[in-house]
């Protein structure tokens, strides 16, 4: 995954599965007549449901829980610096078993 602004009042999100085919989904969010805590929120939606759709819900709730909370914590997240994330998904939460 990664969370960067490129250009000024626009967050560029990519979140991908590392997969072979990888899944991919890039999408940005504007923040020009919004907060950047608001923007935020809606990309942490955003990430559950691509990675819920990559994976499941069980997944999804796991990434929030354990990096997506803290890596899109307002005050610490810095736009322009931003961050790249890789992230080994335990199987157990994949398979279900």
């Amino acid at each position: 995954m990664r969370v960067k602004s490129y250009a000024e009042d626009r967050l560029s999100v990519s979140v991908s599965d590392a997969g072979y085919p990888a899944q991919r989904k890039l999408f940005q969010l504007n923040w020009a007549k919004q907060s950047l805590d608001v923007v935020l929120a809606a990309a942490s939606i955003r990430i559950e449901e691509t990675i819920t759709d990559f994976y499941n819900a069980g997944v999804a709730g796991w990434f929030r829980d354990s990096h997506g909370n803290s890596l899109l914590d307002p005050s610490r997240f810095d736009p322009s610096e931003g961050f790249n994330v890789l992230v080994f998904v335990p199987r157990e939460l994949i398979t279900g078993k």
